[in-house]
């Protein structure tokens, strides 16, 4: 007598029997993917480096191991006020999470400075695009204008 002769029991309680039904087919599932499993070789799943995205920057500052500035910089990124392709430039300090993932070769951090946002001119360090400094101001003594106060 197989399991599904006695399934069609007629004696046998229709609730029963629909469970008994749910747990075999969710043991041939079972068994289906142990099969799966065991025929997949781990190295083929890391040989191909783990791109950083932001779903995995935020995912890392959740974990209550992740660094202060880590968890800070995803305060102001839930804020609106930095985005995660800028956190190399942006945070300060930067968290060790992404020294890490830069170094890792299970990783590939494929952000750069031509990800920066435009938009947020708070965000930027050093002077605004034509903005005249220091730098700009000429050597030689004699091209200063000279004064002409009629108080010296």
């Amino acid at each position: 007598m197989s399991i599904g002769d006695s399934l069609a029991d007629p004696n046998l309680n229709p609730g029963v029997a629909a469970a008994a039904r749910r747990v075999f087919a969710s043991v041939a599932d079972m068994r289906t993917t142990i099969a799966q499993v065991d025929s997949t070789d781990p190295q083929e799943l890391w040989r191909e480096p783990t791109v950083v995205t932001e779903e995995l920057l935020r995912a890392l500052a959740a974990m209550p191991s992740a660094s202060e500035a880590l968890h800070g910089y995803a305060a102001r990124v839930q804020e609106g006020t930095a985005r995660w392709p800028d956190i190399e430039w942006a945070a300060s300090p930067v968290p060790t999470e992404v020294t890490e993932l830069k170094l890792s070769p299970s990783y590939e951090w494929k952000w750069g400075r031509d990800d920066v946002a435009e938009t947020d001119r708070s965000l930027r360090r050093g002077p605004e695009p034509g903005v005249v400094g220091p730098s700009d101001w000429p050597d030689d003594l004699d091209e200063y204008p000279t004064s002409r106060s009629g108080l010296v």
